[in-house]
């Protein structure tokens, strides 16, 4: 191949090389000036928080529900955490099922679990399925001043005070279904969820692990278009260069003998 073809395709792959990996350039080029500076920037004191991050990560995404309680809201984060308003009281297994003020105190249903809560949110006592508690329970209410719970055998009453469970052809029109939290208490308890802090995002988004494997092959693609570049830019220099060598051999004179 000739000097003048050998440059004229090593350009023209370098520019397409060159315009594909921009992006790439940008990114690692951002993401590791940024990284350089973490503790400057303090980066891994900067949480975020999104679904889009925690789909990424495999982070639950649960959606906070609650029920209105002694004129408050009862709320679950939908994994763990209980709140009474914005405070976070205690814990027990999603889903919320349930929750009535009776007898001065806060009575709260979850998965296989009923807590006996005080009216500011103190945990006074847990009833477990060992303690008599249906393993079933699906819903909690008041009705008749009795505190009913429904199970797929039907509604039973339950008496604390003897923790005796018995079936009942009383029931409410309805029973009371947890729903979605007011904005602003939503976004409180949202804040609370598992996040993951700057620092890491941008390790992972420099290194392509971000997005799993195929992030990972996308970078190394990326490193081994950087090296063509580096090559084709090399090719082009060098031919260039002969081309002029050639062009201002051919313009001297030559000597008489």
């Amino acid at each position: 191949m000739s000097l003048r073809n050998s440059l004229i395709l090593s350009v023209r792959w370098h520019r397409r090389i060159g315009l594909l990996c921009t992006l790439f350039v940008a990114l690692l080029s951002v993401t590791g000036l940024l990284l350089n500076h973490t503790s400057s920037l303090k980066l891994d004191s900067i949480k975020l928080n999104s679904p889009i991050l925690a789909s990424l990560y495999g982070l639950p995404t649960p959606e906070p529900l609650a029920l209105a309680v002694a004129d408050q809201w009862l709320a679950h984060d939908g994994t763990k955490q209980l709140y009474l308003g914005e405070t976070a009281i205690g814990q027990c297994s999603a889903p919320l099922l349930g929750a009535v003020f009776h007898n001065r105190l806060i009575h709260v249903l979850c998965h296989g679990e009923l807590l006996l809560l005080s009216p500011d949110g103190e945990l006074l006592e847990s009833i477990t399925p060992m303690l008599g508690l249906p393993a079933n329970a699906q819903a909690l209410t008041l009705h008749d001043n009795q505190l009913l719970i429904n199970t797929e055998a039907g509604a039973i009453v339950a008496d604390l005070n003897t923790l005796q469970w018995l079936p009942t052809d009383s029931r409410p029109e309805q029973w009371p279904a947890p729903k979605s939290l007011p904005t602003q208490l939503s976004k409180k308890i949202s804040a609370e969820a598992p996040a993951v802090d700057l620092e890491q995002v941008l390790l992972d988004l420099h290194s392509g692990r971000l997005f799993g494997s195929f992030g990972v092959l996308v970078m190394d693609l990326a490193a081994i278009l950087l090296i063509v570049l580096s090559i084709t830019g090399f090719i082009a220099w060098n031919s260039s260069r002969q081309i002029r060598k050639t062009a201002k051999q051919s313009r001297q004179p030559r000597r008489r003998g």
